[in-house]
């Protein structure tokens, strides 16, 4: 006579999270753990001392007879104890809904990464943090400066409470950096640690491409939801902000590095140029210099034009960035270009002029050629016409 077996009961399907994928030939069901093919096996820390010896199974668990409740829970209980626990609470329409929405873990970005290791950590020099990111980018004397002009009471009420704005705005923006320990030289640093990997370089990828932070943290959002990616959860535009700041940070740094590299960089030269972005003029001052046998031509900072903003300003901004990134860049400045078009403003003329005459030494003014031709050109069509 046979072993009795357990036969499988169909209600379990719905008590457990189990599905029924195949039949052998004599019609005996294999069932699947719809947890393990959804959500995955719970993580588990190996640590010494602890119960655990070996590392959680990405399989998914299959059931043969016998099929008994006993197993089923003791399985669940092991491997997906915070998502049985919830699924126990809910209502009987509450579980068939429940694995409608869901992908298999297996078509997931996250199960083929490893995780757990998922953390960036950078070391930046105190004043690229202090003086560029906590200082040109949240400056209250400028607020000062903005409302001086207005007397009275009223005024000076409004441009406090802009400055305390500007404080609280200040240290939710750089909640990512925190003090690091002094270098043996005594100079101060600060430390970011990035938790976050794959959604910290996503937000960086799409800011980049030319999307707002908003649109961003959106983006992401949408991200996690499609491809199932619990990592990517969590992201507002506040947290893209923070990201962006620290990426900046990290580039800054990055060049002040190259700068200081006596061995490899003995001279650098700036270029200027003016730009329009959404309507908006800008100065763009861009860093050249040679790398590894390649001429770099870097990015540095972008200054908006406003008529607030005088030569003697944007000259008093550029000089507190460089003196963040290299103190001794005065001494290896050998030359500063301009585009030289004819609609280049005085302010723009004066900048380049200041800038050349900070350098240590006898720095070279380049003026872009096409563009002093084209005004000689135009002056000479100019005398044909009137005659002389």
């Amino acid at each position: 006579m046979p072993p009795r077996t357990t036969p499988f009961q169909s209600k379990h399907c719905l008590e457990f999270g189990l599905e029924i994928v195949s039949r052998d030939q004599h019609g005996n069901p294999m069932v699947r753990c719809n947890f393990c093919t959804f959500e995955g096996r719970d993580k588990v820390e190996i640590t010494e001392g602890g119960t655990r010896k070996r590392k959680s199974r990405v399989d998914v668990k299959y059931f043969t007879k016998p099929f008994t409740p006993l197993n089923y829970r003791s399985h669940l209980n092991g491997q997906h104890k915070e998502s049985w626990e919830a699924y126990q609470q809910m209502s009987t329409s509450a579980k068939k809904e429940y694995f409608n929405d869901k992908i298999s873990s297996s078509n997931t970005l996250h199960v083929h990464m490893d995780l757990t290791s998922d953390s960036i950590e950078y070391t930046i020099k105190a004043p690229i943090v202090d003086t560029i990111i906590g200082g040109l980018f949240f400056n209250a004397e400028a607020i000062q400066e903005e409302d001086c002009d207005d007397a009275g009471e009223d005024a000076a009420s409004a441009a406090s409470k802009k400055i305390n704005k500007l404080a609280k705005q200040k240290n939710n923006a750089m909640l990512l950096f925190k003090q690091g320990e002094r270098a043996s030289n005594g100079a101060a640093s600060y430390t970011v640690v990035i938790k976050n990997t794959m959604r910290y370089q996503l937000a960086i990828d799409h800011v980049g491409a030319g999307m707002s932070f908003k649109q961003t943290a959106l983006a992401i959002g949408h991200a996690k939801n499609r491809a199932q990616v619990p990592k990517l959860a969590g992201i507002n535009d506040l947290i893209v902000g923070q990201y962006v700041r620290v990426q900046v940070a990290v580039a800054l740094q990055r060049i002040g590095d190259m700068l200081n590299n006596v061995k490899q960089v003995w001279a650098f030269s700036l270029a200027g140029d003016s730009s329009t972005h959404r309507g908006q003029s800008f100065f763009d001052l861009r860093l050249r210099l040679y790398w590894h046998g390649r001429l770099l031509n870097l990015h540095l900072v972008a200054l908006p034009m406003f008529d607030c903003h005088t030569a003697e300003n944007m000259f008093n901004m550029i000089v507190k960035l460089l003196d963040a990134l290299f103190p001794k860049w005065r001494g290896k400045l050998i030359g500063v270009s301009s585009d030289g078009e004819n609609t280049m403003t005085g302010r723009h003329r004066s900048l380049i002029t200041r800038l050349v005459a900070a350098a240590e030494y006898n720095a070279m003014r380049v003026w872009c050629a096409p563009h002093q031709i084209d005004i000689i050109a135009k002056k000479c069509a100019d005398r044909i016409d009137g005659g002389t």
